[in-house]
């Protein structure tokens, strides 16, 4: 009998916790969800204050409505004044790997329109190239280099590179892919750091080469393409928004700004 009353105190000892625990996840996400709309509604301006309308601590269902229907307001009037677009959504790029290849180089292009110089492909050197690449960031930003796509570097017709960067310290190539796997059944990277090699010795011994592949998901190298630098598109944008924020934070708002984070918000459906 003593047995079965010390089994049956150990048992109501852990509903107790059980029951605590459950409280205390109930009191968690509700503060929670108290914390995300009050932040939200500081966001807003000359706007129903959520702080005016919910008096009861717990967050019912007309406190959700009235919520929803702001937000809804909100979204309303973005689309209406245009906020909502987004140009490279609709202009065809869809996932076609040449023509967002083009699009790529043409933000990596320091001599282009955007204006941007070259600060797009230089936090993708510092964020994703696992070398010291102090020199070819310096490169990028004080000196000269050309952009080619669908490039034949060495003029030979069977091996036509993506995106081809050449400048007077380094070199670099980059393979891009969307849905495609590896061309040349698995033997494209191994030829194109081939490639790559034999153009880097013709051009400047001294010369830093570099081959990007750059794929949806990252793929693990094979032991013969060690050297090449493996990029997902997410990492891409990563290394876009990067920028994207820090001239944010110099409280820079211009039409390239507007379309970099449009193209950060396109290409995260490569994933």
């Amino acid at each position: 009998m003593l047995e079965f009353k010390e089994l049956q105190k150990h048992f109501k000892s852990i509903q107790y916790l059980f029951v605590r625990e459950q409280a205390q996840l109930k009191e968690n996400e509700e503060n929670g969800l108290r914390s995300y709309y009050e932040q939200v509604n500081n966001l807003w301006v000359d706007e129903l204050s959520l702080s005016e309308t919910i008096q009861n601590p717990l967050l019912h269902v007309n406190d959700y409505c009235i919520y929803s229907s702001q937000v809804g307001r909100l979204f309303q009037r973005d689309y209406d004044n245009g906020s909502e677009i987004n140009v490279w959504a609709i202009s065809g790029l869809k996932h076609d790997e040449v023509r967002n290849t083009a699009v790529l180089a043409w933000w990596l292009d320091k001599t282009e329109s955007h204006g941007l110089g070259s600060k797009l492909l230089r936090q993708i050197i510092e964020d994703h190239i696992n070398t010291d690449v102090r020199k070819t960031i310096e490169a990028c930003e004080k000196k000269k280099y050309q952009i080619r796509c669908e490039s034949l570097p060495l003029g030979e017709l069977e091996n036509r590179i993506d995106i081809e960067i050449v400048a007077d310290d380094f070199l670099m190539f980059w393979e891009v892919k969307i849905n495609a796997p590896e061309g040349k059944g698995g033997q494209q990277l191994a030829e194109y750091r081939k490639l790559l090699t034999r153009k880097s010795d013709t051009i400047a011994t001294n010369r830093q080469s570099y081959l990007i592949y750059l794929t949806k998901q990252k793929v693990a190298p094979k032991p013969s393409e060690r050297d090449t630098f493996l990029l997902t598109w997410n990492e891409v944008r990563e290394s876009f928004l990067a920028v994207y924020y820090q001239l944010m934070s110099e409280e820079l708002d211009n039409f390239t700004i507007k379309l970099l984070y449009q193209y950060c918000q396109f290409i995260e459906r490569f994933k």
